[in-house]
């Protein structure tokens, strides 16, 4: 076989794994953008829904805990982290519960 022909060759195959490499790198990006603007919305959404429930709560008298937006974007993230688990255990919603029930309980210390 020609000199010529491996180096070819071999700069072919290098360069087709660099393009295979580069795409995943890219679409692995892409998801783990996704995924944060999924959490932003859907924590902005539910924040925005308990905003308009506890201002009807209040207006019927009751007194309300608000928690920030930011409390909202921290229980999504926990959420969206136990999506990744291929099987999902009773154990692993008791977990995520209580990690939330930390979070808020942070929150209400400060406050």
């Amino acid at each position: 076989m020609d000199l010529g022909y491996l180096l070819s060759f071999l700069a072919g195959i290098s360069g087709s794994v660099i393009t295979v490499v580069s795409s995943y790198l890219n679409k692995k990006a892409e998801l783990k953008k996704e995924t944060e603007l999924a959490i932003l919305d859907s924590a902005y959404k539910d924040f925005e829904l308990r905003m308009k429930m506890s201002d009807e709560l209040r207006k019927a008298g009751y007194e309300v805990a608000v928690y920030p937006w930011d409390l909202h974007v921290l229980a999504y993230k926990k959420i969206f982290q136990l999506y990744d688990k291929k099987n999902i255990t009773e154990e692993d919603i008791k977990s995520l519960l209580e990690d939330v029930r930390k979070i808020r309980n942070i929150y209400d210390e400060e406050n």
